[in-house]
């Protein structure tokens, strides 16, 4: 599978609404069954079964190297011409879809009436996807606006390990909108299977490998720096504190060295950002929420640390400057800075202010991997951490540099890290 590198734009893999008003206008048709009443007024049923303005606009590139609508990296499947689509008229006895090595199964007392129902695929995107690996193709199921009493579901084969974390996307009229409570099925003797979820409607369907992006935008004084990575498909990495907690860790240090295709310039500083997370119940997953770093009495133990270096060549016998900038204060007898809680009888004062955001993705169920998760007996989800205007205060560790030194506070405008626990 390739990467879709060209949309790295997007700042995260929660970045899933567009705001494009591209809605349903673009949306599945069939050119056999006559779509032309699937589409709205003024537009056509083309021939890849997608509902269009102007047929000829595929999305492809033009001559300036702009896309003339959807965009779509490379499919596993582009080098295959799309099967015709199967169409079934189904009752209220309910039946199965069978297209390809796709199935869609309707139970009885879904459809009122007898219904012609479409399956089938289209071969470029209405809308552009989030940063991620396409694991399936495009599917349809027609008309668009039929309404299911119950739900249906939609089997679909992918082409991605269940090692990886998936995620299915619906189309709606805000874009890509992910789909709750899908399931990987193992499928014997073969690497790779099948994911099935429930609707309750006609739309356009992909089952996304999702790619762990990281990004953040800071300022060192009045310096700006802006940097992300999909870490080579890693995503930000575990890390250990000295006083307990575990969370995100995302580095120029680190991508630079084990993903390429994210290189950092020697000449300019190191980033280190870390989110450290304590006092939780691990079988219950990271404490999900907003916090407000101002008032760490209010919230569970939370620690934000971030670690400026020169990463230029220095004289052999040089010291490396660098600086550690924190969350909260020190406490006597402990290794660093430490949050601390208010039943432990005692408050410290936060150096830091800004808001952190933690949410679970809705991954497919049985995909995924963490080793975290694997050591407290778990399944494995996948998080997004969120940072907003988080201002950061020095402390005493660090390397004094008296030509260049660094500025008593560090301010993170944003920064997004996908953790796997």
């Amino acid at each position: 599978m390739s990467k879709y590198r060209h949309w790295a734009v997007l700042a995260s893999v929660g970045a899933l609404a567009s705001a494009c008003e591209l809605g349903l206008e673009e949306r599945a048709c069939s050119v056999s069954a006559g779509g032309e009443g699937a589409c709205m007024e003024g537009w056509s049923c083309c021939e890849d079964n997608i509902c269009r303005r102007d047929c000829a606009d595929t999305g492809e590139p033009d001559e300036t190297g702009e896309p003339g609508g959807g965009q779509l990296g490379t499919s596993p499947h582009d080098d295959d011409p799309p099967p015709t689509p199967v169409r079934v008229e189904v009752g209220p006895g309910g039946g199965e879809v069978v297209f390809d090595e796709a199935s869609l199964r309707i139970p009885e007392g879904a459809l009122a009436a007898l219904t012609p129902i479409e399956l089938g695929v289209v071969t470029t995107a209405p809308l552009a996807l989030p940063s991620g690996e396409q694991a399936s193709r495009f599917y349809f199921v027609a008309p668009v606006d039929t309404s299911f009493a119950l739900p249906a579901t939609l089997e679909v084969p992918v082409d991605a390990a269940p090692s990886q974390f998936m995620m299915v996307l619906e189309l709606s009229p805000a874009g890509w909108r992910m789909m709750e409570e899908a399931r990987y099925n193992s499928q014997p003797e073969s690497e790779t299977g099948t994911v099935s979820w429930t609707t309750q409607r006609g739309g356009i369907f992909v089952v996304l490998a999702v790619a762990h992006r990281a990004s953040m935008a800071l300022a060192i004084g009045d310096t700006p720096y802006t940097y992300g990575c999909d870490e080579g498909g890693r995503g930000a990495v575990g890390v250990g504190d000295p006083n307990g907690g575990v969370g995100p860790s995302f580095s120029t240090q680190n991508t630079s060295a084990n993903a390429p295709e994210c290189p950092w310039p020697a000449t300019e500083p190191g980033l280190w950002l870390d989110v450290i997370f304590r006092n939780f119940v691990a079988s219950d997953g990271l404490p999900l929420g907003s916090w407000d770093l101002a008032a760490p009495e209010s919230i569970l133990p939370l620690r934000v640390r971030f670690i400026a270096s020169v990463e230029e060549e220095l004289p052999v016998g040089a010291q490396r400057p660098y600086q550690y900038y924190d969350s909260t204060t020190p406490v006597e007898g402990a290794d660093g800075p430490i949050p601390d809680v208010t039943y432990q009888g005692f408050y410290q004062s936060p150096l830091a202010s800004g808001s952190v955001r933690v949410s679970r993705l809705p991954t497919v169920e049985n995909t995924g991997y963490s080793t975290e998760a694997e050591f407290h007996g778990r399944a494995p989800s996948l998080y997004q951490i969120s940072l907003s205007n988080v201002t950061l205060g020095a402390t005493a560790e660090g390397f004094p540099n008296s030509d260049e030194p660094y500025p008593p506070t560090l301010n993170v405008a944003s920064a997004s890290l996908v953790h796997a626990f």
